[in-house]
């Protein structure tokens, strides 16, 4: 009896298992979908229709996962969002700058796609979150938290903007010139535009 009772629970956990990969297979499947549509038409021309015909998934198979095209939008940004991010602004204190960028750079060319999607459908959103994970100190990042104790609230306020709002533009413009400017070109450029903000006290 009791044989019999753990092959019952092992079948079970394995159906769950299963069912947990066909789920996880299934939206990602719908993600890939709308990224590609999304750089083919843009986002505003794509449908619900067209994301589950291109993935190859059933119409009614989406409201299973998703309530709307903006809900999975949305989770697909807070996906690269929160992988984004950290490849921003996070850094031990003893790291090297340049390092920091190239591996920010290589981050940005293997996710191409997605940071394309990212910054043409939500560039407020990403700014906005990034800026408040600065100031809220919740992420480590370059050198900030000393200037916010030696700067008044609004200047640091001010030089955060500035920053978050520098690198997220020099990220989108180096999309248009990737292929006239190496990885290591570009990490050199952004090293240069963290010292100047990291000068901002002495000037």
């Amino acid at each position: 009896m009791m044989q019999i009772l753990k092959i019952s629970v092992y079948l079970i956990i394995s159906g769950y298992r299963n069912m947990d990969l066909r789920i996880q297979k299934t939206r990602q499947l719908l993600k890939d979908a709308l990224v590609s549509l999304t750089l083919e038409n843009g986002y505003d021309h794509v449908t619900i229709k067209d994301i589950t015909k291109r993935a190859s998934v059933g119409y009614n198979t989406y409201f299973r996962h998703y309530k709307s095209k903006e809900e999975l939008l949305h989770i697909l940004l807070m996906d690269g969002f929160e992988k984004l991010t950290p490849m921003l602004i996070e850094s031990k204190q003893n790291e090297d700058v340049l390092e920091n960028e190239k591996r920010l750079f290589n981050f940005i060319s293997n996710n191409e796609r997605l940071i394309r999607v990212l910054f043409e459908s939500c560039a407020d959103l990403l700014y906005e979150q990034t800026k408040n994970k600065i100031m809220t100190g919740e992420l480590n990042n370059i050198g900030f938290t000393k200037l916010k104790d030696e700067l008044e609230p609004l200047e640091y306020d001010y030089i955060v903007c500035q920053f978050v709002q520098s690198t997220l533009t020099s990220i989108r413009w180096w999309l248009t010139h990737k292929d006239d400017i190496s990885i290591v070109q570009m990490a050199k450029f952004n090293q240069k535009t963290i010292g100047h903000f990291m000068q901002w006290k002495q000037v």
